[in-house]
């Protein structure tokens, strides 16, 4: 069950929208709350608009407010407030977005005018076209694992234990709406014939072929030669960084791969 109240006010020279959020019902959609006017550049989004936190117990809506109150959120609409320009497009006071498709740069507009700063998505979020520019969105993820002598734990959840010493697939990208990728992981016998390990993780992604190779810490290999981690590839779309005992590839589509080397 969901609960919204909208009220429009004026008193023929300031108009006002009040907007009271109670319960909203989860879902797996993207929500956005807020307002804007037709042929106006005066527009608000209310944050946590897109996100996982928009709907549910927890919504952003019902639990925040822009005047103190609990679920109420209130803008005057007549002619709003003076904002920030941005490619030679308006944006309204308070607004937040991401300056471009890889959301490292995340700007403002405050009365001070545009406050832009780095500031990119975490790794449980991707950057995807918003109302305005672009936004971080968090993504639901599945996890696929090789562990051990070597067991595979699939996307599913099915398990498989398989000692062979070749290169395997372990995960491809065959359906549209992904950039294409595909991770690969070489086994070899250590230190006896009856078990393999996995010593060698490919990541194929963005026309660039990365290399995760056991006992090189804190490094990978990008087209053949080593390069120190942290660093990226195609403007920040390939993120390559040392996580604890582990290297990870991250791209901006929401693949991650970890290696413990």
């Amino acid at each position: 069950q969901t609960t919204l109240q909208a009220v429009l006010t004026t008193n023929g020279h300031y108009s006002f929208v009040l907007m009271n959020y109670g319960s909203i019902a989860s879902t797996s959609r993207y929500i956005q709350g807020g307002y804007d006017t037709i042929s106006s550049s005066h527009h608000f989004t209310i944050p946590g608009s897109f996100s996982r936190n928009a709907t549910g117990p927890n919504s952003a809506f019902r639990l925040g407010s822009n005047v103190n109150v609990p679920g109420r959120w209130a803008f005057r609409v007549d002619h709003g407030s003076i904002g920030c320009n941005f490619s030679g497009q308006s944006v309204q006071l308070g607004d937040s977005f991401w300056s471009d498709s890889t959301c490292a740069q995340k700007c403002t507009c405050t009365r001070a005018g545009l406050q832009c700063s780095n500031n990119p998505c975490s790794f449980s979020q991707i950057c995807r076209p918003a109302a305005f520019q672009y936004s971080c969105q968090t993504v639901q993820r599945q996890t696929c694992t090789v562990s051990g002598d070597p067991h595979y734990y699939t996307f599913d959840n099915s398990a498989f234990h398989f000692q062979g010493t070749c290169t395997y697939v372990l995960s491809e990208q065959c359906q549209n709406g992904l950039p294409y990728y595909r991770v690969e992981g070489k086994n070899e016998h250590q230190g006896s014939t009856r078990v393999s390990w996995t010593v060698l993780v490919k990541v194929f992604v963005y026309d660039e072929n990365i290399e995760l190779v056991k006992g090189h810490q804190g490094q990978a290999k990008v087209n053949g030669s080593f390069v120190s981690t942290p660093f990226s590839l195609r403007n920040g779309s390939i993120q390559v960084y040392q996580s604890g005992f582990s290297v990870t590839v991250s791209t901006d589509f929401g693949l991650m791969v970890s290696y413990d080397k």
